[in-house]
């Protein structure tokens, strides 16, 4: 049981694949609902069982929804990919305060959302992984790409104090 967002393109799309032909049951996320329904015919054909589930990863109250009605449809979760994410840049002055918040709360507080509403089944199962996607920005910060390489750099953050704080519940 696997929920993995950004699953309508890219590396999201490449991990469905890799997971529907080992069988797996996917929660396919994505906010694009066209992209999404010709992904899952994909995995579906590759043998996973697949619940489509379109949303913006950003809505913090609408992903504790679709999160509630997975682990119930489903039952638990052995795998959390937070992959989603946007890429945009601009010399940092210039760079929209709008455009700053988009990226922060696609990029960084997706991730927070996908860890703080599936953690708690992870403790209770004491199993399972998580994967959130950062990037090489994270630690080389290129000009112009500010917003990008600041929440990619807090998903490393993020991530390495999950590992420490979850490895005596196994979950890895």
């Amino acid at each position: 049981r696997a929920f993995i967002t950004g699953a309508a393109s890219g590396l999201g799309k490449a991990l469905c694949m890799e997971l529907a032909a080992d069988g797996w049951t996917l929660g396919a996320v994505d906010i694009n609902s066209e992209h999404l329904a010709t992904a899952c015919e994909e995995f579906t054909a590759a043998g996973a069982q697949v619940i489509p589930i379109v949303l913006d990863v950003s809505d913090r109250l609408d992903y504790k929804r679709v999160a509630e009605e997975f682990l119930s449809k489903v039952g638990g979760i052995d795998l959390l990919i937070n992959n989603a994410g946007v890429g945009d840049g601009g010399n940092f002055e210039e760079y929209s305060l709008d455009n700053w918040e988009w990226m922060i709360r696609i990029n960084q507080l997706s991730v927070v959302y996908g860890c703080h509403y599936f953690i708690p089944t992870f403790k209770k199962q004491k199993s399972g992984h998580i994967l959130n996607t950062a990037s090489l920005a994270a630690v080389s910060c290129a000009p112009t790409m500010g917003a990008y390489n600041m929440t990619k750099a807090a998903v490393v953050a993020i991530s390495e104090t999950l590992y420490g704080e979850l490895m005596d519940h196994q979950v890895k």
